[in-house]
């Protein structure tokens, strides 16, 4: 009788509100402010004594691009994450943090470090710092070759609009993309 889809847990288990502002300074220099809050609800119906996995979390990103000179840029990038979750019995409540720089010029070459940390002491990973550097080199408009050093924690990562799962890893590793 309702044409509206359900706000059961169990049939639409991803909620989130995203509100982003971004503004640009007589230089040139672009800042972005963002702030998000994530529900996710996993139902769990194997006994009436176990509870739903609830994992609910605030994030707050910061970017700010400048010019340096007519051919490169600066970016700086700041993600902040508050999160509660009720399986993680260690602690329920911790955060994670990036911290990310970017030195690019245009329109080939990119040279990137990033640092993250969590406060979760059970991170599958069983570390609480990750620290990676990246150069990239764009070969025409279409193809991107990255070699990236260090470790990196894993999870969601997206690219030119293309989001895909990455496996934590440490060491080296070069990949090619394609956009065609």
């Amino acid at each position: 009788s309702s044409f509206l889809p359900s706000t059961s847990h169990a049939l639409s288990p991803y909620r989130e509100l995203f509100v982003e502002g971004e503004h640009t300074f007589d230089g040139g220099q672009i800042l972005r402010l963002a702030v998000a809050q994530r529900e996710f609800v996993q139902a769990v119906r194997l006994s009436a004594t176990v509870n739903d996995h609830i994992t609910k979390s605030t994030v707050l990103p910061v970017n700010f691009l400048t010019l340096i000179g007519e051919t490169s840029s600066l970016q700086l990038q700041v993600e902040h994450e508050w999160v509660h979750d009720n399986y993680n019995t260690g602690k329920m409540k911790f955060s994670n943090t990036l911290l990310a720089a970017t030195v690019a010029r245009s329109p080939d070459i990119t040279v990137t470090g990033r640092i993250e940390f969590t406060s979760n002491p059970l991170d599958l990973s069983g570390r609480k710092t990750w620290f990676a550097g990246e150069l990239g080199y764009r070969i025409g408009g279409s193809h991107t070759m990255v070699l990236t050093f260090g470790q990196e924690r894993g999870g969601q990562v997206c690219m030119n609009g293309v989001c895909r799962y990455v496996q934590p890893f440490s060491g080296v590793r070069f990949f090619v993309q394609s956009i065609i």
